[in-house]
């Protein structure tokens, strides 16, 4: 019990490692524009300032969170404190677990995306608006690059292993899950944090099946690029939409029950 409740204690201080380098993000970025401020003399607008500049490059700080933690994490590495495997496991790519992991986190990904499409107000931010209006360079490292390699570096290569030692394989897939999910408390949506939930579940299957880093950083990338797969799909007839969409959630809750029945089966 001891054990079990220090490796959930471990994991929830990589998880708050995690926050906490998205947050010294933010506080750097708001003593840049502070101290900019002050030099010109122009105080008065420092708080506005602060807020639009936060508002207009958040995706630029979240990479900047993410390099701040890859960067926290090569330096505990190199004290030993924690092994990484970094080497490209291309062998996992060919196994059958992982092909399930991927068709499911695309069909579950497309039928959220046909969800959020549907019922907009549910979304926190008009994502993909996001990368059509803004800077679509800066929107694809921090999407389709550096979240996906810095999430999985933290939930599923450090904290997911963490618990594996002490705690069941479903129970150590939902506590990871569960703490993936609450990183995007911070979307101020719930239904955003189910989702986040429901996909943590499905690459803590994978990580625990393939035992692959590359694998589930893959894995995250497809359904990461399914909102763009969605938008391409909203350019179509309402009918071809809801065909996809009874299509996706259909073969969601079919993979999704192979998939776990691997994990309880492995």
């Amino acid at each position: 019990m001891v054990k079990r409740i220090e490796s959930i204690g471990v994991s929830t201080l990589y998880v708050l490692l995690f926050i906490g380098s998205q947050i010294a993000a933010n506080v750097l970025a708001m003593s840049v524009i502070w101290l900019w401020c002050s030099l010109q003399n122009n105080l008065i607008d420092i708080s506005r300032s602060i807020l639009d500049i936060i508002s207009n490059n958040a995706l630029f700080l979240s990479i900047f969170g993410n390099l701040l933690f890859l960067c926290t994490i090569f330096v505990i590495q190199r004290k030993k404190q924690i092994v990484i495997n970094f080497k490209m496991d291309v062998n996992s790519l060919s196994c059958s677990y992982f092909k399930w992991a991927l068709f499911s986190i695309i069909c579950f990904s497309l039928m959220w995306n046909g969800i959020f499409a549907a019922f907009p107000a549910l979304q926190s931010i008009p994502v993909m608006d996001t990368m059509v209006q803004g800077n679509w360079l800066v929107y694809i490292l921090a999407i389709y690059v550096f979240a996906p390699i810095t999430e999985e570096l933290c939930f599923r290569e450090i904290i997911l292993p963490k618990l594996l030692q002490n705690l069941s394989t479903i129970s150590a897939i939902i506590i990871s899950a569960t703490l993936f999910a609450s990183v995007h408390l911070m979307t101020g949506s719930f239904i955003t944090v189910l989702f986040a939930f429901i996909g943590g579940v499905i690459f803590a299957a994978c990580y625990s099946l393939t035992k692959s880093l590359t694998a589930t950083i893959i894995v995250h990338i497809a359904g990461n690029l399914c909102e763009f797969v969605w938008y391409l799909i909203t350019q179509t007839s309402i009918t071809i939409q809801l065909i996809i969409l009874v299509a996706v959630s259909c073969g969601t809750l079919f993979l999704l029950w192979i998939l776990i029945k691997e994990v309880v089966k492995g």
